[in-house]
């Protein structure tokens, strides 16, 4: 990669747009970059790394403190790099984020971060991510790998050359991407510790099973299992223990068992001797109950005959009821005939109170309304003049707004003669001052004729000759021949003055027609407001008109202002007077005509409401007639219906239908609840025998049942069948507790014998991972601390070494070489990384921390130039045709600097440029191509190219 051009606008010390053409220093050799300090030398470098990655070069450069502190507002921040790899062309542009001025209104905005990048086909590419991906895929290196291969920097080769194993780790994990190895120590030594934590769980597991075994503290072997969770027994041999206390337990189990089946069999026939005589106690209480229930049976049968034969006493007293019952059952028809008349007396009573309402309130309500109809015609005859009283004050309204709108025309008419006359007095003024104009453009031409016509008089003059003839005058003798004036105008300035006064005349002669025509418009507006006035404000506006029109007379300046002047005030006062009695009267006029348009509607509704009251009046009087009609009717029905209810009153013994009811139901159910006493009386008899004869056969069968077997000591075969359950309870508890012992010690001899395979084998991988992950993380005891990724570095660093003594044996004429230490300064710090120097004056071996600062810079150079190859070579075999050498020559002596600049010249052959950045004199001497950078007194800096 080699640049071709680079621009830099409002960046670093540069304030405006400034270019580098490197196609000017040819494309390989060394050139200089020189200048002041702080002018921007190596922000060149800067504004490459920029445009290629986003990024300065230096660590302590953001890309947002970018931006010249020197450049106008309006100036924008960029960096454009034009660059050629494999004979192809690229072209990148970036800016960095900064404020600029807003495009519209005051203040600023925040421009973001931009980049834009063109390919040789032209194709482009925009976001800032695609183009940082690209330049990587194009270069094949990142940043931090450029920085290192095209600026050799000597600060920055410094450290690297008196770097410890620990820095230099750092530097060559950033360069050569060998965080892969570390990630890789990190996982084996989590997986060491994983394994770890998984092999102390399964120890952990293994000790809570031993913790669960079970062992009673009267066996021989309960010893054994205190020492085996004491941890003082081997895994294997607590196998083979838990073995011994299971079949310990089996053969104790067993005998247990037998026990159990012997008391089993006592405890069954205990139970049947139980049985028989729970049973006998059982049957002799039934018996005893039986006999005790069948005598109270016997008394309650006799009682219920008693009751039985009292009961049937009652029977004629129930046939007396149901006959009653039967009679006024028969008469409910008659009871309805009843409920149906007291009904209808009561609705007629009600429709006669309602008829006899309605009577009075139709009365009130027709004496109401003939009232009305009296009022209603009393008021129409005062409101009969209402219609012609309107009429007439309608038209006077009309004919006062006639006025008004009359003398509105002529307020109007007033104002636009105003107008006119203010229009007249500015054309006359106008028209003065044109006329003045013109006077003296005329008087000006004038002057300037009779200079002209006098100087055509001295023009032939000049060649009068006495005793020759004038031909103008035919005269001899010329004793006053006019004279050559030096001021006499020329015949164009004549004709343009000419021309000026015709013009003036003519504008003149324009104004004073305007003011002529203005002055009969204003005569003619004069008389139409005096026409006007006279018609509308009477014969005295005349006097004032007269006034005007006399003073205006007396001069023809001021004729058209005189009668505004002397009539206006006049005649504006009569007619605001006019116009405000106008306006009084018209409003009085107005509120009289309110009032008599309501009194016209008044008489229009009393028109339409005397009908409708006659109507009423006429409707009213025929439903008085109809209810008192009705009346009478309502009053026969009544009396009516009276007689037959007091005649069927006088013959039933209940007064409606509803309390005969009522008595029927008493008497039916006084009948039913005397026939329920026998049917209760004959059920109790018939039940008390059934209970007897039950009594009876119980009796027999339990006198059966007790004579078929012995008598049997129930307590004491009680005491005996508890004393057997004790025991078996005892011999039970025992055997279970066994059984459940041999259960649980031979579920955990099987977890234990898992367990043992399952630890022995974690057991095996975390010791093998836990070698393997000390290894590669250089913690082995008693060996070189070495990390695997440090061992691939060593690699790296052996093959940086080997490039960089091609170029410090020649820098130090032979006598140095740098080598690698083999061997560690002690075993507990890592190692492989350091660096020693060896003099091949004297053949020692020390470190680079000893060598001057002239031999240091030698050193940091070939350092500095190899690790530059390595990289190049490490990613893919890249070349870079461009390096920049920051620095460093000033601490060399003449000879050492011709060996450095020998060594660099060889980097410069084939294809390669070389820029130095360097403020030592001798070097502007020797180097011929030269990019000089100076700063601007007023502000920012510039770049000058010296090519070749």
């Amino acid at each position: 990669m080699r640049p071709l051009k680079l621009i830099m606008s409002a960046f670093g010390p540069y304030a405006g747009s400034t270019e580098v053409d490197f196609t000017s220093l040819g494309e390989r050799g060394l050139y200089l970059i020189t200048g002041d300090t702080g002018a921007g030398k190596t922000t060149i470098f800067d504004a490459i790394t920029f445009a290629l990655y986003g990024e300065a070069s230096g660590e302590i450069r953001e890309a947002s403190m970018l931006r010249s502190n020197y450049a106008d507002e309006k100036t924008p921040t960029f960096v454009e790099l034009s660059f050629v790899l494999g004979g192809k062309e690229y072209r990148v542009r970036r800016n960095p984020e900064y404020n600029r001025p807003k495009a519209r209104g005051e203040g600023f905005t925040l421009q973001k971060s931009d980049a834009e990048l063109t390919l040789p086909d032209g194709k482009i590419i925009t976001r800032q991510k695609d183009v940082n991906q690209q330049i990587v895929e194009i270069l094949g290196i990142d940043r931090s790998q450029f920085t290192r291969i095209a600026m050799i920097a000597q600060g920055d080769f410094r450290k690297l050359l008196f770097a410890s194993t620990e820095e230099r780790k750092k530097i060559f994990q950033k360069l050569f991407h060998t965080h892969l190895y570390q990630s890789l120590q990190e996982e084996l030594k989590q997986a060491s510790g994983q394994l770890r934590k998984e092999f102390e769980r399964a120890s952990a597991s293994t000790d809570q099973y031993v913790e669960g075994i079970l062992c009673g503290e009267e066996d021989p072997l309960f010893d054994m299992v205190l020492q085996a969770r004491e941890h003082q027994i081997p895994v294997a041999k607590i196998a083979e223990l838990l073995k011994q206390l299971i079949d310990s337990d089996r053969m104790s189990e067993s005998g247990l068992e037998r026990q159990e089946k012997d008391l089993s069999e006592k405890i069954s026939s205990s139970d049947k001797t139980l049985t028989v005589a729970a049973e006998q106690k059982k049957q002799k209480a039934s018996l005893a109950s039986a006999k005790a229930q069948q005598q109270h049976e016997i008394d309650r049968a006799s009682a219920c005959q008693e009751a039985l034969k009292k009961a049937k006493l009652q029977q004629p007293k129930i046939e007396e009821l149901t006959q009653k019952a039967a009679d006024l059952k028969a008469q409910i028809l008659e009871y309805e005939r009843l409920d149906e008349l007291i009904s209808e007396v009561t609705e007629v009573s009600r429709k006669t109170s309602d008829n006899q309402r309605d009577l009075k309130y139709k009365s009130e309500k027709l004496e109401s309304l003939q009232i009305t109809l009296q009022a209603q015609k009393q008021e129409l005859g005062s409101l009969q003049d209402a219609g012609e009283q309107e009429a007439k004050l309608t038209a006077q309204r009309d004919k006062m707004q006639q006025r008004v709108e009359d003398l509105d025309g002529l307020q109007m008419e007033l104002a636009h003669l105003h107008q006119i006359d203010k229009k007249l007095s500015k054309a006359q003024q106008e028209y003065r001052a044109i006329q003045e104009t013109a006077e003296k453009s005329q008087d000006s031409y004038n002057h300037m004729r009779k200079a002209y016509l006098d100087e055509q008089a001295g023009i032939l003059a000049q060649d009068l000759i006495d005793g020759q003839a004038c031909p103008v005058c035919g005269a001899t003798h010329h004793p006053h021949p006019a004279n050559i004036s030096t001021e006499a105008p020329t015949k164009e300035q004549l004709e343009q003055a000419e021309e000026l006064a015709d013009q003036s005349a003519k504008k003149a002669g324009d104004a004073s027609r305007k003011a002529g025509e203005l002055r009969g418009r204003l005569e003619g507006q004069e008389q139409l407001v005096m026409k006007m006035a006279s018609e509308l404000l009477g014969d005295g506006c005349y006097d004032s008109m007269d006034t005007g029109l006399a003073v205006g007379n007396d001069s023809e300046e001021i004729a058209g202002s005189g009668i505004c002047a002397a009539s206006d005030s006049n005649i504006q006062e009569m007619l605001e007077a006019r116009q405000q009695e106008i306006k009084a009267a018209l409003e009085a006029l107005q509120e009289e005509l309110k009032e008599t348009a309501k009194r016209r509607k008044r008489r229009d509704e009393l028109g339409l409401q005397i009908p409708e009251t006659e109507t009423k009046i006429g409707q009213t009087e025929a439903a008085l007639q109809e209810l008192k009609a009705a009346e009478a009717s309502l009053t026969a029905r009544q009396e009516a219906a009276e007689k037959q209810r007091d005649v069927l009153q006088e013959k039933l013994a209940y007064p409606d239908k509803s309390e005969a009811e009522a008595a029927i139901r008493n008497l039916v159910k006084e009948q039913k609840a005397l026939a329920d006493d026998i049917a209760g009386a004959e059920e109790a008899c018939h039940e008390s025998e059934k209970t007897l004869a039950a009594l009876e056969a119980t009796i027999a069968e339990a006198q059966r049942q007790l004579a078929e077997h012995d008598d049997v000591d129930f307590e004491s075969e009680e005491k005996r069948r508890k004393s057997l359950a004790d025991e078996m309870q005892v011999i039970s508890s025992r055997r279970q507790e066994i059984h459940v012992r041999v259960a649980a010690n031979q579920t955990t001899l099987e977890k234990i014998q898992e367990r043992q395979a399952q630890l022995e084998e974690v057991e095996t991988r975390w010791r093998w991972v836990k070698a393997l992950a000390d290894t590669a993380g250089g913690t082995l005891a008693g060996k070189e601390k070495i990390m695997l990724e440090t061992y691939v570095q060593m690699a790296y660093f052996d093959r940086i070494i080997a490039r960089a003594n091609v170029r410090f044996l020649v820098m130090s004429g032979g006598q140095y070489e740098l080598k690698r230490r083999r061997e560690a300064e002690n075993n507990r710090s890592q190692s492989g990384l350091e660096l020693d120097v060896v003099d091949h004056y004297n053949g020692s071996q020390r470190s680079v921390k000893t060598l001057s600062g002239g031999e240091s810079f030698k050193a940091s150079l070939s350092l500095a130039l190899g690790l530059s190859d390595e990289i190049q070579a490490s990613a893919g075999g890249i070349r870079l045709d461009t390096m920049f050498v920051d620095e460093g020559f000033g601490s060399l002596d003449e000879e050492s600097l011709q060996q450095a600049m020998e060594s660099l010249a060889g980097l410069a052959d084939g294809n390669r440029l070389v820029g130095i950045i360097s403020h030592v004199p001798e070097l502007k001497q020797r180097i011929e191509k030269q990019i000089l950078v100076r700063k601007d007194r007023s502000g920012g800096s510039f770049v000058e190219v010296r090519g070749e």
